[in-house]
């Protein structure tokens, strides 16, 4: 922790505000608490918590001492984070295990684990290394278990004595009232005591005082138990026979009421004589309504009360053994809320929460009792299908939800608008591989992710070795990224009058071992589905650089060369990009005039006004500019003047048909002339014919590149070129 949080600490959850605690008064209160910052090391530990593992201080890897059991997540801060607020298991590599809960602190660096060690008996404590002193006074942990222990001792002293006096037959007499006064002294932590006869018939009861509102014990010496308290039905009546046959002691459990004023019992029955029985039960709702709250808690997801992952797939396991799935249709659909981080960063967290249960509520009106809606977590959710349904009407049934998910969504008088992509997989046969099918609904709703996002895409076979094919492909990129077995193609920008070389672009070229060359826009769009964009453009903005520089170094006809490098999205919302780039130029002896920084329309769709901001950033430090490939994308003139912009670059799509039937030489006209009244200068991309050279001469288009005037050159071919 830092040094200023030493004496208070910002306790909270994810969505409470923030308690500041003293360090003193938190220790007293959690005992066995521990935190850890990102970098997954400990920065603090409890005393009582270093009592289990002295080894446990600040300052060590966390791996080195925990593992966690349950759910079942990976040791990683991110992962962990995300369970904020769940009930938790966290394992001791010394065999001894902590069960709590997850809070961030206030700035939401740290993460702190507050629980309790999980022990089944009293004498575990001392193998702990820990005494009573060590738990704080709220834990019901201690209570738990001296309560257990005093029974254990009670039941087992009675049952001693009773076999003791069972083997007199001469004082069997007396061995009933001994057995009875027993019974009823030493359990006298007992809420139910009931000694009576093989028919039933009540000899004496005695209830504790919180139940006589439930139990009126006067009335019923002399009746029949299994009439007076019917709510034991037959159970009892079998307990009472099996207890004849064998003479052993029973355990059961029973229940009086109903609804909320239901009370739960732990009963056990015993043989005093041969015709009498003593039935001791204590009242447990408050420990049963815990375990019951903890298993929902650990089974649904405590925003949209939806089933989660573990709860979902135990039910589908369930599902797979049984027979009612046999001769019916089974459908999994999955979903995935399209660019859901927007809304949580656009509108804040209390927004994205709205969303979610919005989206609960559309699921579970989308389905019936039998069906099984689940949050798998973060924006992903799960439906189970199974009945006698078509094919045709389950894949209509998920462009309904996918309509529904559609429409906007009102929150605080803001209409959120959120789209998906959802993958369908069926399955007819009789005993169907459940897990397979959500394996291939996965991967369908990433196909549909890939394909263009918000739409419903069904799996079919072969789907599987695609995305196979796709993921190696992907895994080959990274290694090519950390290896640097990426190349650059430098392609000459001329002046359109001259064809004098006036700079280049940098191209990025990826010619694998394996497979050969890879098309740019194949390996791109993988980087871009991969989150691999920033290391990739990053990766290739370093060798672009060191080309360049070693082409223009001790050549003084040579420094007025501009290089040109595409910035994607993702680099330009990546608060490090501008420290990379000066590292680059600085590293190459380069300076921030010579480069021009290509950005395509895209970049302006997420959020104008910050894309603005990231460009006058730039600008600051000495870029050109320039918007690649305009025309083909947002395409709003509204927003063009208020952009810091140098360069316009006309797309080849108009320029090869400026020769058609179909020609585009008004177009090209008219953004020559929006670029000339807004001042800016013009590139032509995908120059071919003389002809196509000629019009943009006449047109007074400054700058070209293209086949034309030179096809992209490698490293070599670049260092050969007379300029």
């Amino acid at each position: 922790m830092k040094a200023s949080d030493k004496d208070i600490i910002n306790f909270q959850t994810e969505h409470s505000t923030a308690l500041p605690i003293q360090l003193d008064v938190f220790e007293s209160l959690f005992p066995f608490a521990f935190a850890f910052d990102q970098s997954m090391k400990l920065t603090l530990s409890n005393p009582s918590l270093r009592k289990m593992m002295p080894e446990l201080v600040p300052g060590k890897p966390l791996i080195d001492f925990f593992s966690i059991v349950k759910p079942n997540i990976a040791l990683n801060f991110e992962a962990i984070s995300a369970k904020t607020g769940s009930l938790q298991t966290w394992r001791l590599l010394n065999g001894s295990a902590l069960q709590g809960q997850l809070f961030e602190n206030k700035e939401k660096d740290l993460l702190f684990f507050v629980g309790t060690p999980v022990v089944a008996d009293a004498s575990e404590i001392k193998s702990l290394n820990l005494t009573a002193n060590d738990f704080a006074l709220h834990d019901s942990t201690l209570k738990h278990l001296f309560m257990l222990q005093a029974q254990k001792t009670a039941v087992a002293d009675s049952t001693e004595m009773v076999e003791a006096l069972r083997r007199n037959a001469i004082e069997k007499e007396r061995l009933e009232n001994i057995q009875s006064e027993l019974a009823l002294e030493l359990d006298i932590g007992f809420d139910i005591k009931v000694r009576f006869k093989d028919d039933g018939t009540i000899i004496d009861i005695q209830v504790s005082s919180n139940l006589e509102m439930t139990v009126d014990s006067a009335s019923k010496v002399g009746k029949s138990l299994f009439k007076e308290l019917d709510f034991l039905g037959d159970s009892l009546q079998k307990a009472v026979a099996e207890t004849e046959q064998n003479g052993r002691s029973l355990f059961f459990n029973f229940k009086i009421g109903k609804g909320r004023n239901t009370r739960y019992f732990e009963s056990r029955l015993a043989r005093t004589s041969d015709d009498i029985c003593l039935m001791l039960a204590n009242d447990v709702s408050e420990r049963y309504r815990m375990q019951m709250q903890l298993e929902r808690r650990a089974n649904f997801d405590y925003l949209t009360n939806l089933p989660n992952r573990v709860h979902f797939n135990e039910r589908l396991n369930k599902l797979s053994g049984g027979e009612t799935l046999d001769n019916k249709l089974h459908t999994i659909i999955n979903i995935d809320l399209d660019n859901f981080k927007h809304i949580n960063s656009r509108y804040g967290n209390a927004a994205g929460d709205h969303v979610l249960r919005r989206i609960s509520e559309i699921l579970l009106n989308s389905t019936r009792i039998e069906d099984i809606p689940a949050r798998l977590g973060g924006d992903e959710f799960v439906v189970f299908f199974s009945g006698d349904h078509k094919q045709e009407e389950m894949t209509k049934a998920a462009q309904r939800i996918l309509e529904k998910i559609r429409e906007p969504i009102n929150f605080e008088g803001q209409e959120l608008k959120c789209n998906c992509s959802i993958g369908v997989a069926f399955s007819t046969q009789t005993k169907p591989d459940l897990e397979l099918l959500q394996r291939q609904a996965n991967l369908a709703m990433e196909v549909a992710k890939d394909g263009g996002k918000g739409k419903v895409t069904t799996y079919v076979d072969g789907m599987y070795e695609k995305s196979k094919e796709r993921l190696e492909l992907r895994d080959q990129l990274v290694r090519a990224i950390e290896n640097k077995k990426l190349s650059i193609a430098y392609q000459p920008i001329v002046w359109t009058n001259t064809a004098k070389v006036k700079g280049f672009e940098a191209l990025a070229r990826w010619i694998d071992e394996d497979k050969g060359f890879v098309p740019p826009d194949v390996f791109i769009e993988i980087a871009e589905e991969s989150g691999l964009m920033i290391p990739l453009g990053r990766t290739i903005m370093d060798i672009a650089l060191k080309g360049f520089a070693q082409f223009i170094a001790n050549n003084d006809s040579r420094q007025s060369l501009t290089l040109a490098i595409n910035v994607s999205v993702h680099q330009l919302y990546d608060a490090g990009f501008v420290h990379d780039l000066n590292s680059c130029l600085k590293a190459y002896e380069l300076n921030s005039r010579q480069i021009i920084l290509e950005i395509t329309e895209t970049a302006f769709i997420r959020d104008i006004t910050i894309a603005i901001d990231m460009l006058n950033e730039l600008k600051s430090h000495g870029f050109k500019l320039a918007l690649d490939d305009f025309g083909t994308g947002f395409s709003s003139l509204g927003y063009l003047e208020h952009l810091p912009l140098d360069i316009l670059k006309i797309d080849r799509s108009f320029i090869n048909k400026i020769e058609s039937e179909e020609s585009n030489v008004p177009l090209v006209n008219a953004i020559l002339s929006i670029a000339k009244e807004l001042n800016f200068e013009t590139v032509a991309e995908g120059i071919e014919t003389d002809e196509q050279r000629l019009f943009l001469q006449a047109s007074n288009c400054v700058y070209s590149q293209g086949y034309y005037f030179s096809k992209p050159l490698n490293i070599e071919q670049l260092n050969e070129l007379e300029l």
